[in-house]
Formats: C-alpha cells, sequence, structure tokens
C-alpha cells in the first residue's frame, strides 16, 4: 500500500523542501526496489529543478496543483509505488492544506528552533487537528550548541501538546545544500555527508515505525 508522507511548512528557511527531497532518497536507497515519487506542489519548482539536475528517473518527480493532486495520488497509488512524498508551498493556504491532509498518512511540520517559527505554525495545528490528522513536529536546522533545541521542544509541548515533537533532528550541514546543488543526495557524497546520512536514517526509521511498518 502506498504511503503518502506530506511536508507542511508557512516559514521559509526550515529545510522543508531539503528534507523531502533527502526522506525520499532514504526511501530508494534504503529499500530494494523501493518505488517512490516526490510532488511538487511549491510554484518555486525547487524540486523539480533538482530532479533536472540529478539526470536520473529516480526517484520520480512531478509536480501538482491543488486541483491536480488528488488525480496524481490516485495515479501514484494505482502504478504501485511504495511512497509518495509531498513538498507543499512554504506559505499558508487552508485550501491547499485541508486537501493534502485528508489525503496523507502522515504530516511532517519542519520547524527551526526559534520562537518566530514555533508560533507561526499554531494556524496549521489548529487546522491540522480538525482534521484529526497525524502528524509530527520535526525540528531542523538545529544548532551543534546552545539551548535552543530544548527550548523550542518545551514551548511546543506547552503550545501544542497534543503533537509530538520526532525524536529526530535535522541539522544546519552544507552537506545537504552541496549534495542538492549536484542533484544528489547526502546519501550519495560519501564521507562529507556522513552526519546529515545518520541524521536522515534516523528520521527514516522513525516514520517506518509511527506508519506501522
Amino acid at each position: 500500500m502506498t504511503k503518502i508522507i506530506s511536508f507542511i511548512g508557512q516559514k521559509g528557511g526550515s529545510g522543508k523542501s531539503t528534507i523531502a527531497v533527502h526522506f525520499a532518497m532514504e526511501a530508494l536507497l534504503s529499500q530494494e526496489g523501493c518505488q517512490v515519487a516526490i510532488i511538487d506542489m511549491d510554484p518555486q519548482g525547487s524540486v523539480l529543478e533538482w530532479s533536472r539536475m540529478r539526470k536520473d528517473a529516480n526517484p520520480v518527480v512531478v509536480s501538482a496543483t491543488a486541483k491536480t493532486l488528488e488525480q496524481t495520488l490516485k495515479q501514484a497509488q494505482e502504478e504501485g509505488f511504495d511512497y509518495v512524498v509531498v513538498d507543499t508551498p512554504g506559505r499558508q493556504d487552508t485550501t491547499l492544506i485541508e486537501l493534502v491532509s485528508a489525503m496523507s498518512d502522515l504530516i511532517l511540520l519542519p520547524l527551526r528552533p526559534s520562537l518566530f517559527d514555533v508560533r507561526a505554525v499554531a494556524g496549521t495545528i489548529t487546522l491540522l487537528n480538525a482534521k484529526a490528522c497525524k502528524m509530527r513536529f520535526l525540528l531542523s536546522q538545529t544548532p551543534a550548541r546552545g539551548n535552543q533545541v530544548a527550548d523550542a521542544e518545551a514551548y511546543c509541548a506547552r503550545a501544542h501538546s497534543e503533537v509530538a515533537i520526532t525524536r529526530s533532528k535535522i541539522g544546519y550541514r552544507t552537506a545537504f545544500q552541496k549534495a542538492m546543488i549536484d542533484g544528489q543526495g547526502v546519501q550519495e557524497v560519501g564521507r562529507d555527508g556522513k552526519k546529515g546520512q545518520l541524521e536522515i536514517a534516523g528520521l527514516f526509521e522513525e516514520i517506518l515505525d509511527l506508519l506501522g511498518n
């Protein structure tokens, strides 16, 4: 059965598209024969551009809008894709969020550990709770030192106790951006991407557990 994992975030800089791409790459590379698709719903088309630079048919990357998403997901299911990763636009769009939430098995909400970011997600959480979605906060762009991560976790726990935070954290690593520029994932760049590889692998395993795989 096709699993649909969607990434939603209203503030730029969280690394949403980068994480979505690397999550899809982990599924593709860690499970032999796995069929993975990414749906790029962002008008900027960053994931589509990454795919063009990659010059590889896998993972499959297609674009979709609110009008075409349902048909695109139906086609992916009919073609037997194991995972579909949906990268949504970085803006508040109530209609789109409702649509994506209705079709997703899990929603990940990447957040930088800053007060502005964790506060900005309140409206989205309210909307998603109304849809009774399975979702998780994912702290991203995390610094190597300091109390920002602990402070963000504490704030989220107080303000949105109904939404758990993933154990996995994605750090601020230039290896992610360098890999993307070359149409790759950190899984493919060797030692320079090792720390990023481990973070993405940990996230993927955690999500598999959440999805019951």
